[in-house]
């Protein structure tokens, strides 16, 4: 009775380690560094889609890869980098994974969800009645 009691324990922790491992590998699928590629926004109406390279509304300027840069890191944390027009500013928080889903959470506690589909990551906010979608590829 105690061998078949022991080999149930070592088989008990066995499951528990592969859960364990299987977990880490699917939050780390989400940890690297992710740069621009568009930019897809509603303005109450006006609406523009742009991708990196791409003129801003006829205004000479385009869109370039370091205006958004996302870095998400194994130890559950992130930071946003963004650089438009020459104002620089820089976010970040804790994250954590809910299937392909990444919870970014900010300083301030508020989520926003992004959907990771292969090495596209793809992020949606909308705030009072305008809102934006901005795809990242993983570098």
């Amino acid at each position: 009775m105690k061998k078949h009691l022991k080999i149930l324990c070592v088989m008990a922790v066995a499951v528990l380690a592969s859960a364990i491992v299987m977990l880490a590998a699917c939050a780390s699928s989400f940890a690297g560094t992710y740069g621009l590629s568009s930019i897809s926004m509603d303005l109450g109406g006006m609406s523009m889609d742009i991708e990196v390279g791409e003129e801003i509304m006829g205004t000479g300027i385009a869109l370039e890869a370091d205006a958004f840069s996302l870095v998400v890191n194994e130890d559950n944390t992130w930071s946003m980098s963004m650089n438009f027009m020459g104002e620089a500013q820089t976010e970040g928080g804790t994250w954590r994974a809910e299937g392909n889903s990444l919870i970014l959470v900010d300083a301030a506690n508020a989520e926003t969800t992004a959907t990771l589909d292969g090495s596209t990551l793809i992020m949606s906010k909308t705030i009072d009645g305008m809102s934006a979608t901005i795809t990242f590829i993983k570098q």
